[in-house]
């Protein structure tokens, strides 16, 4: 089935996807010909524990007025809103620009710190794709057909505010959701128009299932793109992450396997460190750059190319247990399991709610605020009566207990006053008040609303 476009894009209080929030999200559902079908926006208030970054506001040119205009939805009830809408889109692909690493983690945060079903994007049909991914991919394989601004160093820029109008669209209000939703739509057709192959090829990269076809190969190319450079390697599988399947190991296959079959764990972990290593680590359900040696054009330069040498490697690999075994365990120890963590937060991937908590939530929803205190207290995983708690705090905290009310006030004075390195606070908004021009209407406002903390 053909499946229609979600492109959306999050504006933003700050750039930790755990620790700040959304207040703007922009998206345009259009049909596998780029024709627009709906849009939607929604804009929200600040939550109460959340200190926004000065830096972020002027960028996005958001006043501290809008975002504690009362005329707004919550940040509850636009999230709400925010997955019945993608929810009735579905199923689909979802597209964004620099998505994966960025807008969708707020987007799964938003949703599961909002007693939602946070994985929208890559369930029930649905899958998603990062339009930046693709520039990348443009970048490293056909680079000719499209334009790129560059740095004062040279080097190209793949910035949406800047590569859009370069390539022929007019993005003055950059930073704004819908706007730049716009901008995402022109440079993902672009592609499409220019490059159709490599356009349906990143469409299917976005694809779980069809990524790991590839990485069951016995043998296939790797491309990096970071920061202007491209690296191509000749890669194989050696193993999966333990703690999470969708991490795999490689091989470069330029390098010995010999001189590494023998590394323990600790060796493993070192070498993982070094600017050159054999091992390379990806993620299969985000779009890696992965390519058949068939798919590549002809002058696609692979370095030291040799496909009988690089095949008896491979053949090696296949036998070495040990360091599969290793690698596994080495995997494990650079992305341990969330077990231990304190804020509710950093535990979106500790586990999936029981049918009994996902109906309870839906219960939650449905009910009035003077009943879903009750329904909160019954919840198996009390990571969603914290979650809960919090949502009748920001609300209505008449409704709660006393010693649940007074551990919300607790909650939003650690979150405002204490220092840590997760979260901002009042006093780091303040310092962070020297990256912005005081001197306009905008840095006035934003220095009047810490002045009043």
């Amino acid at each position: 089935m053909l499946m229609n476009y979600v492109f959306y894009d999050f504006e933003t209080t700050g750039t930790s996807t755990r620790y700040d929030q959304f207040h703007q999200l922009g998206a345009i559902l259009t049909n596998r010909d780029f024709k627009e079908l709906e849009r939607f926006e929604i804009r929200c208030r600040l939550a109460p524990h959340i200190i926004p970054g000065p830096k972020a506001l002027e960028i996005t040119r958001v006043s501290p007025a809008m975002l504690t205009d009362p005329s707004l939805d919550s940040y509850y009830s636009a999230v709400k809103k925010l997955h019945q809408k993608f929810t009735e889109w579905g199923p689909a692909t979802f597209i964004g620009y620099n998505s994966i690493s960025f807008d969708e983690e707020f987007m799964r945060q938003s949703f599961y710190q909002n007693l939602l079903p946070p994985f929208i994007t890559n369930t029930k049909g649905s899958n998603r794709a990062d339009a930046l991914t693709m520039v990348k991919a443009v970048r490293s394989i056909c680079p000719s057909i499209m334009k790129y601004p560059t740095s004062d160093k040279g080097a190209p820029v793949l910035k949406l505010d800047q590569l859009a109008p370069i390539n022929g669209f007019s993005h003055a209000n950059a930073h704004d959701a819908i706007a730049d939703v716009e901008a995402t739509i022109f440079i993902t057709k672009l592609i499409r128009d220019r490059a159709p192959d490599l356009f349906n090829k990143m469409i299917l990269l976005g694809e779980k299932k069809y990524v790991q076809t590839i990485t069951n190969r016995q043998m296939f190319v790797l491309v990096n793109y970071y920061r202007g450079s491209v690296s191509k390697k000749v890669v194989c599988p050696i193993t999966t992450n333990p703690n999470n399947p969708s991490e795999v190991i490689l091989f470069d296959l330029t390098f010995d396997p010999n001189k590494f079959k023998d590394q323990s764990v600790d060796d493993i972990t070192k070498t993982f460190k070094k600017p050159k290593r054999p091992y390379q680590r990806i993620k299969v359900n985000q779009q890696p750059l992965l390519f058949t040696l068939d798919e590549l054009p002809d002058d696609f330069d692979l370095p030291s190319f040799d496909h009988s040498q690089y095949e008896e490697k491979c053949q090696l690999i296949e036998t070495l247990e040990q360091l599969k075994q290793n690698s596994g365990e080495a995997l494990k120890t650079r992305s341990p399991k969330s077990e231990g963590f304190i804020e509710l937060e950093d535990r979106v991937y500790e586990g999936f709610p029981s049918n009994f908590d996902k109906n309870l939530m839906q219960s939650f929803h449905a009910a009035d605020w003077k009943d879903k205190l009750d329904i909160a207290t019954q919840f198996e995983d009390k990571r969603y009566l914290g979650l809960a708690n919090r949502i009748l705090y920001e609300h209505n905290p008449k409704l709660l207990p006393d010693r649940v009310r007074e551990e919300g006030k607790a909650w939003v004075k650690r979150r405002h006053t204490s220092p840590s390195d997760l979260w901002r606070t009042v006093e780091q908004g303040i310092k962070e008040l020297d990256q912005i021009d005081k001197s306009t209407d905008l840095g006035k406002a934003i220095v009047e609303f810490f002045m009043k903390y």
